[in-house]
């Protein structure tokens, strides 16, 4: 079966996640990017900046549309057409490359992620190299086509297909039931880099080492996060500057679609009850009561229509987590056990943050009290402050924990690309030099210790940087999520910072 026609069929939403997971990378030759940190990184050798965007865009395409490889040829002629790009190789032989390699390896990475599961791995235990359909077959591979490993073997971990360039062998997950129907064994897999004895393509008795083929030895997305993200690092310095404004655009789109022209719908309502409100702040100063009732019932009206849409907006970034209800409960109440003095509700709204940042924050931090003013974050712990409840009623508001969360979150398992992000935001909205907070604000309550980039964020302190490259952009971002109403302001009148932390949450560049 042609490969186009298996993937337009993918089931695996884990494939666009792992292929979404990827941000863009420069590169000279295909050697730049090795083995895991493919895992992490979306490159096409010697593809570079809006040429590299693009094809980025075009594989995207295939992968969650199920597009054909005709489409994606059309897509490669367009791209070489539009930016005169010289490349190696034949038209469609490189095409196929790009198309098949990114295809395969994200289906394969969804599979491995399926099979690798605690409960399947205690359902069906054994794994079977199944051979593809190729022109030149590899006699390895050959060898190993209906051979049966135990799925825990490392043998996988460096023989898992593709395993070469244009590889189309697969594996398949079997219960002991499997094997007794289809008659058969659980072999002991070969030493890697040993000798075995194969039929060449004379069917003539000859040895092979086993291995993989350069640059192919590693099973794409099986990674534990720790070493995706020294690939990350790893990355980041080899690419250090021009990286982070790449970064930070390929959030940003990403952000856009899981915005998907949310922005733009409450733009106009959002205006309206701007003009609404104002009309209600010009009516309660005169003594006209027929024009402060009406403005007050159009007020109610608009206020009433932005809850909803940010009630609506926000229910589906919940409906769409990673995490069940159930898990975000459990952690909860975990981060929150032996706290005193707080509401039931804070329970729900920690819940709601382990869902919405779609369980990034690992381990979840542990909630304690202190006597001080401010909320503060220190190891694995929140410091819940007096700031915990507001200064107009003494009632508890959950953006506290939200913001003290977003701290966790910006440093949680995409610290390196969260960091690189935020702080190139900064740095290009920032409309003057960096100066203290106290200087900006005119506010007292700020030392001057603490540095912040000038602009008209949504709050002065979005604009504050620590000297490990941490910044408030992610936390005062979550804030906004605390509350429907505040969910369509942020949308409305921050929408590049929005859709920033929209990936951010999806973790996704």
């Amino acid at each position: 079966m042609p490969v186009d026609e298996t993937f337009r069929r993918l089931p695996f939403d884990q494939a666009i996640d792992f292929f979404a997971d990827k941000i863009n990378v420069d590169t000279e030759g295909w050697r730049d990017i090795w083995q895991e940190e493919h895992d992490v990184a979306f490159m096409v050798a010697g593809a570079k900046g809006q040429v590299l965007a693009d094809f980025r865009d075009a594989v995207d395409r295939v992968i969650a549309e199920g597009g054909t490889r005709k489409e994606f040829l059309d897509d490669f002629d367009r791209i070489v057409a539009n930016h005169g790009w010289d490349y190696h190789g034949g038209r469609e032989w490189r095409a196929n490359l790009i198309y098949g390699t990114n295809l395969r390896t994200s289906y394969a990475a969804a599979r491995y992620g399926q099979m690798s599961s605690p409960a399947m791995i205690k359902a069906r235990p054994y794994w079977q190299w199944r051979h593809g359909d190729s022109r030149a077959p590899r006699p390895l591979h050959l060898a190993l086509d209906q051979q049966v490993f135990p799925a825990t073997s490392e043998f996988w971990r460096s023989m898992y297909p593709p395993s070469g360039w244009g590889c189309k062998c697969r594996v398949v997950s079997l219960s002991s039931r499997d094997l007794d129907r289809m008659g058969l064994k659980v072999e002991e897999p070969p030493q890697m880099d040993s000798l075995m004895t194969v039929k060449d393509d004379r069917n003539q008795d000859a040895q092979v080492r086993v291995q993989a083929e350069e640059g192919w030895g590693y099973a794409p997305g099986a990674a534990p996060e720790p070493t995706r993200q020294r690939a990350r690092q790893k990355i980041f310095d080899r690419f250090p500057q021009p990286l982070q404004g790449k970064i930070l655009a390929d959030l940003v789109k990403q952000g856009k679609k899981f915005d998907a022209g949310f922005s733009q719908r409450v733009g106009e309502p959002f205006d309206r009850f701007l003009a609404a409100k104002a009309e209600f702040d010009q009516a309660e100063l005169g003594a006209d009561s027929a024009r402060l009732a009406a403005a007050t019932t159009a007020l109610e009206a608009l206020r009433d229509e932005s809850l909803e849409l940010g009630q609506s907006f926000r229910s589906e970034l919940l409906g769409r987590s990673k995490v069940s209800r159930a898990q975000a409960l459990l952690q909860a109440r975990q981060s929150l056990k032996g706290v005193l003095g707080l509401p039931k509700q804070a329970l729900q709204d920690l819940a709601d943050i382990i869902q919405l940042t779609q369980g990034q924050i690992q381990p979840p931090p542990q909630i304690r009290r202190t006597a001080d003013e401010r909320s503060y974050t220190s190891g694995n712990a929140i410091f819940l402050g007096q700031d915990i409840r507001r200064l107009s009623d003494g009632e508890y508001d959950p953006t506290t924990i939200y913001h003290e969360m977003g701290h966790f979150l910006e440093d949680g398992i995409n610290a390196q690309r969260n960091k690189a992000a935020t702080l190139e935001f900064l740095k290009t909205k920032a409309t003057g030099e960096t100066a203290s907070l106290r200087s900006i604000t005119g506010s007292k309550h700020y030392e001057d210790t603490e540095q912040a980039y000038p602009d008209h964020y949504l709050d002065p302190y979005v604009g504050r940087f620590y000297p490990d490259g941490s910044t408030e952009v992610t936390s005062v971002g979550l804030e906004q999520f605390a509350y429907p109403g505040r969910i369509v302001q942020f949308a409305a009148m921050q929408p590049q910072h929005f859709q920033l932390m929209l990936a951010i949450l999806e973790g996704s560049p």
